[in-house]
């Protein structure tokens, strides 16, 4: 019980500092309390951060309704959006050389992956869009030894930017 407490007190910050990023950002999408959501949030915040509408709701509907997602998941929605992307392999190389665009990046550990947006390279640090923990900055060096070498989503951001 008191496991349970804990996991439910956690998740609730969580949500909190979703709602605190999405205030602050038009373009974000939280995940909310459910754990296997982070693809869609991720999918529907590149949609977003191109210039489109999406939310976890449209983007399940219309794209995966069930299960985890993958790099080719997320591209599938943003190309059922009509949204511009290339691929990458290079966090730092990208956002040095369009500093408007965003990345879809997933996030490994021993047990998961987790999908985040990244941009807004600063120094040695970046800006993480994580549709669990809300906005913050971030080493550069921790967000790349996470990734792996798997290949990230650049999003192409339109003319006069969001917000």
């Amino acid at each position: 019980m008191l496991v349970l407490a804990v996991t439910l007190s956690g998740l609730s910050g969580c949500v909190a500092r979703q709602n605190h990023a999405a205030d602050q950002y038009r373009w974000y999408v939280g995940q909310g309390a459910n754990v296997t959501d982070c693809g869609p949030a991720v999918a529907a915040m590149a949609v977003r951060w191109s210039g489109g509408e999406s939310d976890v709701n449209t983007a399940r509907a219309i794209t995966q309704s069930t299960g985890f997602w993958n790099m080719r998941t997320i591209a599938l929605h943003l190309l059922q959006h009509g949204r511009a992307f290339e691929w990458s392999q290079s966090i730092e190389s990208s956002l040095r050389q369009h500093p408007e665009r965003a990345l879809v990046v997933r996030l490994h550990n021993k047990i998961i992956g987790h999908f985040v947006l990244v941009y807004a390279l600063r120094g040695k640090q970046v800006r993480v869009a994580d549709p669990l923990f809300g906005v913050s900055w971030q080493h550069l060096k921790w967000v790349e030894s996470l990734r792996g070498h798997e290949w990230m989503i650049q999003i192409v951001r339109p003319a006069g930017g969001l917000q």
